[in-house]
């Protein structure tokens, strides 16, 4: 057992564990190269993978190499791995942190190899940055709202959170641990917790990777499906309603009262439709303006929506006419509802500065009946409004 804890044993399994890291990444990103995540998934197991090799030739390349160079694409490789963990989550924020981290990592670790050589101050300063970044990968981790992959990025966060106790306990041991780098003993607590720290976290890695993106990528998907149902219904809406007013336009009107009348016919129902004209409404446009004309539509078709029955459809028939389906209403109940209309109508524009009055034509179904029929009839008792003097009903 300590012939299979020595330092090239280690240092195998490590390379090994973060291989495996590396070519799942890899794999995910070429399935998947546009991910945004996964450019920084596939720089942290680059990073890792060099730093690895690095740190394996400690005893055959110069200290700049292993020591310097491969310390610090540790650190930048795990704080990259925080980095693509806060991007798979949907976190974002800037990484100059992490140069700034990598630019001291290498100034005092070249400073205690060249300057002064002195191995415990080394790992003690790589040991308080390592538990730093695995800190905020933690913490970033414990703030992230509930999603479908909430679970993984908390035991992921955990699993840095336990990366923090073992830098730390490495750090405290710096001082005291001889720090063996010797083949054929088995290496000191100091050196050995890294590296079964790390052993496990690539591991962990190289099956949460995979997961966290899918998760990522179902939730984009679900999102977008969302997106485009939004869409579609607005514009479904949009295509049913008129643009000025907000009430149903013709072809909506009209369709409405085509599915009625069929109702009708089927099961012997009333219903009544009621069309109305605006009074002289020429005349607010030539001496008020479109702006007050179109308020005054406005104004009319809120009023018609709030004073007819609650399964009635208004509707904008053109220009400054409406149309009212009135289902399971005969004739004499949809003209009191158009009588009722007549004087609310004519409160309502006088309150908003352009008293106009409207003329009603009323029509109820007959057997036989088709929707131009229909509207045909009404359209007839409208114009005989008109003609009586405007501002009244007439029934056909």
């Amino acid at each position: 057992m300590r012939h299979l804890l020595n330092f090239a044993t280690l240092a195998l399994i490590t390379f090994l564990a973060v291989g495996m890291f590396f070519a799942s990444t890899v794999f995910l990103w070429r399935l998947m190269p546009r991910h945004e995540a996964l450019r920084w998934w596939l720089a942290a197991a680059g990073c890792l993978v060099v730093s690895a090799i690095l740190l394996a030739t400690r005893d055959l390349a110069p200290p700049l190499l292993p020591i310097v160079l491969g310390n610090t694409l540790s650190l930048v490789g795990m704080g990259l791995v925080v980095v693509a963990l806060r991007r798979t989550s949907g976190q974002s924020g800037p990484t100059t942190w992490l140069w700034l981290l990598a630019a001291v990592n290498v100034l005092l670790t070249a400073g205690f190899t060249y300057g002064r050589d002195d191995v415990h101050v080394r790992v003690l300063v790589n040991s308080v940055l390592m538990a730093g970044v695995l800190a905020y990968g933690a913490w970033s981790m414990s703030r992230r709202p509930a999603t479908d992959s909430v679970g993984l990025l908390r035991a992921t966060g955990a699993v840095l959170g336990l990366g923090v106790v073992v830098y730390v306990v490495r750090g405290a041991l710096a001082l005291g641990d001889p720090l063996s780098m010797d083949g054929a003993r088995p290496p000191g607590v100091a050196i050995a917790l890294p590296y079964l720290y790390g052993i496990a976290l690539f591991l962990w890695l190289s099956v949460a990777v995979a997961n966290l993106v899918s998760s990522q990528i179902r939730a984009d998907l679900t999102r977008q499906r969302d997106q485009a149902d939004a869409a579609r219904g607005r514009l479904e809406h949009a295509s049913r309603t008129d643009f000025l007013t907000g009430v149903a336009n013709r072809r909506s009107v009209a369709m409405t009262l085509a599915e009625h009348i069929l109702k009708a016919a089927a099961s012997g129902s009333d219903i009544a439709i009621i069309e109305l004209d605006l009074d002289h409404f020429k005349r607010v446009n030539d001496s008020r303006g479109h702006a007050v004309g179109d308020r005054l539509l406005i104004t009319a078709a809120q009023t018609l929506v709030a004073s007819t029955p609650g399964d009635a459809t208004v509707g904008r028939w053109g220009g400054e006419e409406f149309l009212i389906v009135l289902p399971g209403l005969s004739g004499g109940a949809a003209a009191q509802v158009a009588e009722h209309l007549r004087t609310t109508l004519r409160g309502a524009t006088a309150s908003a500065d352009v008293p106009v009055t409207a003329s009603f034509g009323v029509a109820s179904w007959r057997p036989g009946d088709d929707p131009e029929t229909l509207v045909s009839r009404a359209d007839r008792a409208l114009y005989r409004a008109k003609r009586s003097g405007r501002d009244r009903v007439e029934s056909a």
